[in-house]
């Protein structure tokens, strides 16, 4: 009997890792992830400030919006497009949307069963990183262009903090907590990987996902730097105000994952 072809759900989170990894998978000799990272269809139906990734008509779309209107209005459409790309060499595809973080276990569930209905072994890949860096490195990417042109100081990013990180937006992404309870309840232990951005690019961590996903992922960048921002200091009072701010999701980890005591460290 042969194998399920394997999709991989990647939930997120934002700038913990997940583009490096795309790309890193996309260079497997048996894996076609389509013609986007990021389709945005579960958190544009789902979640209420990721709606603006709802495509409403197709009038003078181009083929990228129009295929993501098909997903999000097509009863099938999602998992059938996925499901064109398998062939007897293609075995893996997947989605990876960080802001799928913030479904809840009903719409995991939903998914899960689309994407089991017409044939697929689902796995789901979570990064973590430590919430004030990973929220700080946010807020830097959306001023990325700013910055560069030297049109807003770190002083300015400062007082724009947390007002950023107390957002609804960004509570989400970084509910950690949430995110790791929701794919629990829905999917099995072994069908989950859940990694740190800290560790990630490592050959000990590159292994691990390797023999999750059955597959030999050889060829990869540990040097490879996708989206990354300028650096630029955060005063250590913003940090220590973030991390209290996010203490649950802090006391979540080090119970669940005692290592991130260490890796999340001020």
């Amino acid at each position: 009997m042969n194998k399920r072809p394997i999709f991989i759900l990647g939930v997120g989170a934002q700038k913990a890792g997940t583009s490096w990894l795309h790309k890193q998978l996309s260079r497997l000799s048996n894996a076609n992830f389509g013609v986007l990272k990021e389709y945005h269809i579960w958190d544009a139906l789902y979640v209420g400030h990721c709606n603006r990734w709802i495509i409403d008509h197709l009038t003078n779309q181009p083929p990228l919006e129009i295929l993501r209107y098909l997903m999000q209005t097509g009863r099938d459409a999602y998992e059938t497009y996925f499901y064109g790309l398998i062939s007897d060499k293609i075995t893996v595809t997947g989605d990876i949307t960080p802001s799928y973080a913030a479904l809840n276990k009903v719409q995991f569930q939903a998914v899960k069963s689309r994407l089991e209905s017409i044939g697929f072994s689902v796995k789901v890949i979570f990064l973590m990183r430590d919430p004030v860096s990973r929220n700080w490195s946010a807020l830097r990417f959306y001023n990325r262009q700013r910055i560069n042109r030297g049109n807003i100081s770190a002083s300015q990013l400062v007082e724009q903090f947390e007002e950023f990180y107390s957002s609804q937006e960004v509570i989400d992404r970084v509910s950690y907590d949430k995110t790791v309870s929701a794919i629990n309840s829905v999917f099995r232990k072994d069908d989950i990987f859940i990694s740190f951005y800290e560790t990630l690019f490592t050959e000990r961590t590159m292994s691990q996902l390797s023999d999750f996903l059955g597959v030999d992922i050889r060829e990869f960048d540990l040097r490879e730097k996708i989206n990354a921002t300028k650096s630029l200091d955060l005063p250590k009072g913003d940090y220590n105000q973030c991390r209290k701010f996010f203490s649950n999701v802090y006391t979540f980890c080090e119970h669940e994952f005692p290592e991130t005591k260490i890796l999340w460290k001020a």
